[in-house]
Parts: structure tokens; C-alpha cells; sequence
């Protein structure tokens, strides 16, 4: 059974794929707990999963890329940065040259 969670939720550190750190635990039957580190012992796990394994690990990296994406997107807002973006929308709209998608 391979096991992926964030390390951040263990105490300190921000959550997230690229911002805090993420601890693989591979558990072989009765034997022992290896810790995995490396990307490429990370790749060799993945590819070891069973269908139904693989498919929950690529839903929650969505998840986690989308939680990411989310926050930053949050981040950027209360610092002001898209102010200019959403004036420049606004001027769109008033102008009447604002595009629909």
C-alpha cells in the first residue's frame, strides 16, 4: 500500500505541492515502513500502484494543485496584485469592448 500525505500537516509549514514538503510512506506487508525521499523512488512507487491506487493519487494531486492555485489566486487579490487587471476589466465594461468567454 503506498501512502502520500502532506508533511506540513504534522506541524509547521505551509501546505500545498510546491510549498511545503510531501512524505510518501510505503508500507511492505508486516516488514517494515520505508520513507520515501527521492522523486525517483517517489516515480518507481507510483508506477508500482494498482488502477484504482494510481487514480486516487492523480485525483488528490488535482485537488492539491487546484488548493494551490486557489490560495495564490486568494494571495495575489489581498495584496493588490489584480487591481490593475480588474480596473482595466471595468474600463472594458464601460467602454462596452469587455469580451465575454
Amino acid at each position: 500500500m503506498l501512502c502520500i500525505f502532506d508533511a506540513s500537516l504534522l506541524g509547521g509549514g505551509e501546505a500545498g505541492l510546491w510549498w511545503g514538503r510531501i512524505a510518501v510512506l510505503r508500507y511492505s506487508g508486516r516488514e517494515q515502513n520505508e520513507t520515501m525521499s527521492s522523486v525517483a523512488e517517489i516515480k518507481q512507487a507510483i508506477l508500482e500502484l494498482s488502477k484504482a491506487e494510481y487514480s486516487e493519487i492523480v485525483e488528490w494531486l488535482h485537488e492539491l494543485e487546484e488548493d494551490g492555485w486557489d490560495r495564490q489566486i486568494e494571495e495575489d487579490a489581498q495584496a493588490g496584485k489584480l487591481d490593475a487587471l480588474a480596473a482595466e476589466a471595468w474600463e472594458a465594461k464601460a467602454n462596452g469592448t469587455l469580451m465575454e468567454l
